[in-house]
């Protein structure tokens, strides 16, 4: 991540953004794919199509999650929206 850090001038900011996102009502899609599904979804990044190559055996299948155009492999289960996450977030910091 570097070595950048949240400023306090960072807060009013986030805050901002993690308002906007609730206000949203964003939720979380699983969705069950077969190796070769996941391969071609995940094919633009050499390091998931490893993961999916060594992890999941030919015939099996793994799951993903979807949040508005944001895909990505997770075991799961997950929150239901995005609610859950970023209310946290703002807990994790008072």
């Amino acid at each position: 991540m570097g070595s950048d850090s949240v400023k306090d001038s960072d807060y009013k900011e986030l805050e901002q953004d993690i308002s906007k996102q609730l206000k949203a009502k964003q939720t979380f899609k699983r969705v069950v794919l077969t190796k070769e599904q996941a391969l071609g979804i995940f094919a633009y990044n050499p390091f998931k199509k490893e993961f999916i190559s060594t992890r999941i055996p030919d015939g099996g299948s793994t799951t993903v999650y979807i949040n508005g155009n944001f895909v990505d492999l997770c075991r799961g289960p997950h929150v239901s929206t995005v609610w859950c996450v970023c209310t946290g977030v703002l807990l994790l910091d008072a």
